[in-house]
């Protein structure tokens, strides 16, 4: 079951835009290995046993990594850690210069401040970074991290309470941080085509696995082979004119890479994604990627991933040798996408809910292009008095005809409204969070392929039978008292 208790995880830096032209300049080899940090402030110390508990997550995280690229074809690759003279994995300490609560605000750049005047940060490892955390914060913040990488070094900053005081599912999260976060040093990005990958903010009990574009990535990066090579041409990548392929929103890219050193991997990237119940920004989102095999070729993408608020894209590019490299070109998405076609939604309720949750003028048509920028849905009905409500229908939702439009809807909520049909909700597979309580709902056969729904509420309605909803494996929340189930 999911916790209340959730990733912090940010990427200080736009990483795929971080890697400037010297990056692929000639350099002497260094080792290329993970160097690992922790840093407590001056009245904390770290527990007797933390050593060995933070041995047993990283070597862990190093493992999962293994795994998966070994799944993926890539053999047991994974990073490695710095050591002593003697092969002993090596964990400097730093003691900060002041008490827990001088670091309750802006706690990474004030500890990397002071780890600065121990170790140049500048050198090319990987710094895998622990900062002690406060006893006094909230527990949504117990295991969080940010992290930044380029073709040579990166940071992994994790910051955490004593974990090991705390339940298995803190001690998952802290092991899911580390790897995440890991993984944005290596330079993956987020990815939430599948919850289930390592870089999406999936559930942490289901988020065990490394895409295969991820996979592909590491084969060739630095901190995952021993032998390198650097050379000094930075591709060039111009993009062709993008073009409408088809309604509501296929969209065709085309870019042109010239590189003399061997291409490897190229990666699509937009600046927009809505995660359910929290919508967010995130500059770096991966779309697709494409295995290479050239210096210099013209490669496709056909999407239906962009949205209203995409304002670019990005095409990243990683050689043969482990040198990457991007560039953002500019969207007009105005002008990229044709007039859409009007939907057809009778019921004016739901038509209002609908532009007040994508900020449309009251009145205003709604196309289908319009329902597509739709990843959330809020409207409960009036207020609610022992469980039932009251008796307003000319407030309230009557049918959802016309929400099979908003494919990209992953957050519903319209309790207390007098909804009876759901067959509109049937295809809207992006579906995680639906709560419908309170309506007047006898049949829940249009949610049986609605397999990514993670939270499901539908009490106080008329049902007799959930076997439709046998197939919702991935629910960690149903709620369905009061109905007619024998």
């Amino acid at each position: 079951m999911k916790t209340t208790l959730y990733f912090v995880i940010s990427l200080l830096t736009l990483i795929t835009l971080a890697f400037l032209p010297n990056s692929f300049a000639q350099e002497a080899s260094p080792e290329y290995v993970v160097r690992q940090i922790y840093f407590h402030p001056s009245d904390r110390q770290p527990s007797r046993d933390m050593d060995a508990r933070l041995d047993v997550l990283v070597a862990e995280v190093q493992q999962f990594y293994a795994d998966e690229m070994e799944r993926h074809g890539f053999g047991r690759k994974t990073f490695r850690l710095e050591t002593d003279a003697l092969g002993k994995r090596v964990r400097h300490y730093v003691k900060g210069k002041f008490p827990t609560i001088d670091y309750r605000t802006d706690k990474i750049n004030k500890a990397h401040q002071e780890i600065n005047e121990h170790f140049d940060l500048s050198e090319r490892f990987l710094y895998l970074i622990f900062i002690d955390g406060d006893d006094n914060i909230l527990a949504s913040s117990q295991v969080g991290g940010n992290a930044s990488g380029g073709t040579f070094s990166g940071f992994a900053n994790i910051t955490l309470l004593d974990f090991h005081k705390a339940p298995e599912t803190l001690y998952r999260r802290a092991f899911n941080t580390i790897a995440h976060e890991l993984g944005h040093a290596f330079g993956l990005l987020h990815d939430f085509r599948d919850d289930r990958y390592m870089m999406s903010y999936g559930p942490e009990e289901l988020t065990d696995q490394l895409s295969y574009c991820a996979a592909e990535w590491l084969d060739v990066h630095r901190y995952f082979n021993t032998t390198h090579n650097a050379f000094g041409e930075v591709p060039t990548i111009e993009m062709l004119p993008p073009s409408f392929v088809s309604t509501p929103n296929t969209v065709r890219f085309q870019f042109k890479i010239t590189h003399s050193d061997g291409l490897h991997q190229a990666q699509l990237l937009t600046n927009s994604f809505s995660w359910p119940g929290n919508p967010v920004f995130d500059p770096t989102t991966l779309l697709d990627c494409k295995s290479l095999n050239a210096n210099n070729t013209t490669i496709e993408f056909v999407t239906t991933e962009l949205a209203l608020a995409s304002e670019y894209v990005v095409l990243r590019v990683i050689d043969v040798h482990g040198n990457f490299t991007g560039r953002r070109f500019s969207l007009d998405i105005d002008s990229l996408f044709p007039d859409s076609e009007l939907v057809l939604i009778p019921d004016a309720n739901l038509a209002t809910a609908i532009r007040k949750n994508i900020d449309l003028a009251p009145g205003s048509p709604i196309t289908k292009l319009d329902m597509l920028g739709l990843g959330r849905l809020y409207d409960s009905g009036p207020h609610v008095i022992d469980s039932f409500p009251r008796d307003h229908p000319e407030k309230q939702i009557k049918e959802l005809t016309g929400l099979e439009h908003a494919t990209n809807l992953e957050f519903v909520e319209l309790n207390d409204n007098r909804i009876v049909d759901l067959t509109p909700l049937a295809e809207l597979t992006q579906l995680k969070t639906l709560w419908i309580e309170r309506n007047r709902i006898s049949d829940v056969s249009p949610l049986a392929g609605l397999v990514q729904l993670r939270s499901l509420g539908i009490s106080g309605n008329q049902i007799s039978d959930i076997g439709p909803l046998v197939g919702l494996t991935r629910l960690s929340g149903l709620i369905l008292n009061y109905n007619q189930i024998e």
